[in-house]
């Protein structure tokens, strides 16, 4: 039960970083810009909102600012 974790929250960091880095190279978006930012205002995220699934649930899909 363990190693599923542990798969499951290598699988969603990855993807999560992997994500990232295809929106900044197919949007010509700069790569020394904060690595998380919020998509409708712009600012950057706080680190308690980037782990994946939870930063969604906390913030209940919204934009934390």
């Amino acid at each position: 039960m363990t190693e599923l974790l542990i798969a499951v929250l290598a699988g969603l960091i990855s993807g999560r970083l992997l994500d990232l880095a295809f929106v900044r190279f197919y949007t010509s978006e700069d790569p020394a810009k904060p690595l998380h930012h919020c998509p409708a205002c712009r600012s950057p995220v706080r680190a308690r909102f980037t782990l994946p699934l939870t930063g969604y649930v906390k913030s209940l899909g919204r934009c934390p600012h």
